[in-house]
């Protein structure tokens, strides 16, 4: 370990996230761990797939229950809980309604294979969320 990791590691936890500080990273001091703590900081959630919120501090579990809850997202291979797969799944399946109702009108309309190619980005993202959904990734 370089010495830099050395005194980074050795640093308290930034935005007074103490668990953090059993967390950290070889990304951490790097560009790449920069990116991440900026676009997911601490003490928010994401919803939604795109947005994010607040997390309650009331609602995190203690330190033993997140290191299981850890160790079984890892084990599973999943990154989101049952409410996000839920949401996300709500917006697959609206996402899909309306590729089919846009893909409908497309044919009914006679539209040309151009056009008609413009359904696959949404049906791309109604899919993508589905499998999101489905794997918790």
């Amino acid at each position: 370990m370089s010495d830099r990791a050395a005194a980074t590691r050795a640093q308290p936890a930034a935005r007074g996230d103490a668990p953090a500080a059993a967390e950290r990273t070889e990304l951490e001091g790097t560009l790449p761990g920069q990116v991440i703590s900026t676009l997911y900081p601490a003490g928010k959630r994401v919803v939604y797939g795109l947005l994010t919120e607040d997390v309650d501090p009331a609602s995190v579990p203690d330190e033993a229950e997140r290191a299981r809850r850890r160790e079984e997202a890892a084990a599973s291979l999943t990154n989101i809980d049952a409410q996000e797969r839920e949401r996300r799944r709500v917006i697959g399946l609206l996402g899909m309604v309306g590729t089919g109702l846009y893909a409908s009108g497309l044919l009914a309309l006679r539209a040309g294979p151009a056009a008609r190619a413009s359904v696959a980005l949404p049906l791309a993202l109604a899919l993508g969320y589905l499998e999101s959904a489905e794997t918790g990734l």
